[in-house]
């Protein structure tokens, strides 16, 4: 019985998606680790919801699961961010003027011939692409590091005894009592 994924890699998700958007907090995730942590927490759930030991490969699976919802809250819960909070933060690094300025010149010409949008969506894929890896093996590692233990077998019992047999003797009609014969 496979363990259920969805409830996990959603809450797990919902973690990775929403620190990873949010400013300031999102800086921690420079290594992906919001994203390693929704795996593992996608894993935690899964394996403190399962009376069984959860396998590696479920671990993947739930992690990956969180990965594809990471992505996706991360973008809705970034959208807002950008139009509305960030363009009043620019003396902390997060406007977009000072954000162009930093860019290389090749990075630069490449968003002029390509366009700004279709820059940005390509640099979306490629980040959900390394975000999917990194929440798959931090679900593999919450597999590994929160795997209950197994289940003990049943006890080896002893091997049964051999039916206990009366020793062999005269039978009990053949028996006789001395008052009885000698009336």
């Amino acid at each position: 019985m496979a363990p259920p994924k969805l409830q996990p890699a959603l809450l797990g998700g919902l973690f990775a998606g929403v620190l990873s958007a949010l400013p300031f907090v999102n800086i921690a995730n420079c290594c992906c680790l919001w994203v390693i942590a929704g795996g593992v927490l996608a894993a935690y759930i899964m394996q403190q919801n399962h009376p069984l030991p959860v396998s590696v490969g479920n671990g993947a699976a739930v992690g990956f699961l969180a990965g594809v919802f990471g992505a996706i809250i991360a973008f809705a819960v970034e959208i807002p961010i950008r139009q509305f909070i960030t363009p009043m933060m620019p003396a902390f690094g997060y406007g977009g003027s000072r954000a162009d300025r930093d860019l290389p010149p090749e990075v630069r010409e490449v968003m002029r011939s390509v366009g700004p949008h279709a820059f940005r969506i390509i640099v979306g894929v490629i980040f959900v692409v390394i975000e999917l890896v990194f929440s798959t093996i931090g679900g593999l590692v919450g597999a590994l590091v929160f795997r209950k233990a197994s289940p003990p077998s049943e006890p080896l019992l002893p091997p049964p005894h051999p039916p206990v047999i009366p020793p062999a003797g005269p039978p009990v009609e053949a028996w006789s009592y001395p008052d009885q014969n000698q009336s």
